[in-house]
């Protein structure tokens, strides 16, 4: 059956009468029934299906309060079991909250340390650092002025041997003229 719905429900039938049958009266004789009489019949009978069909709904309704009674009795135990569970996932997560401040902050502080002192060895190389660009430029200006002393003294020497080179060919031109000038006179 389906719920909401009446359902016939077998009525016995009124004292005196079988089913199929009209209502007789005892004695074997048959009287003509009286239409006033038949229509309380009627409602009486009407009646009775009603009132078990409502007494069959009263039923259903009963059953249906009593498994609804019983889900929410489930439904109050399940939430207050949740509810239990769900504090201690609270408590729980409160507490790994104050943990993990508690590691994120020592962390914090660790790291702050030696953030500091990196940055005390990045100045303390860089000022290092600048001392040996100074240097590097001092001995890059002095090699350049050696160097530059070096080309002038090369270019003198050059200078020098060049002329050296003309007085030995202007000696030697010489020479070959005067014996060219003997060997002519010789000869």
């Amino acid at each position: 059956t389906r719920r909401g719905h009446d359902t016939a429900q077998e009525v016995p039938p009124p004292p005196g009468a079988t089913r199929g049958m009209a209502l007789k009266k005892k004695g074997g004789k048959k009287k003509e029934t009286d239409p006033a009489e038949l229509a309380n019949v009627e409602k009486l009978r009407f009646a009775e299906v009603e009132v078990a069909a409502l007494q069959q709904r009263l039923d259903v309704k009963e059953h249906e309060t009593a498994t609804a009674r019983s889900a929410e009795r489930d439904w109050r135990g399940q939430v207050q079991t949740y509810g239990g569970q769900l504090a201690a996932q609270r408590e729980d997560a409160l507490d790994i909250t104050a943990d993990m401040s508690r590691q994120f902050q020592t962390m914090q502080h660790r790291l702050q340390i030696q953030i500091d002192t990196l940055e005390k060895d990045v100045h303390d190389l860089s000022a290092v650092g600048r001392e040996k660009d100074q240097v590097i430029q001092r001995i890059t200006r002095e090699f350049e002025a050696a160097a530059a002393a070096k080309d002038l003294e090369v270019s003198g020497l050059r200078q020098s041997l060049e002329d050296m080179a003309q007085q030995f060919s202007d000696m030697l031109k010489e020479t070959l003229d005067k014996m060219t000038e003997r060997m002519s006179e010789t000869a």
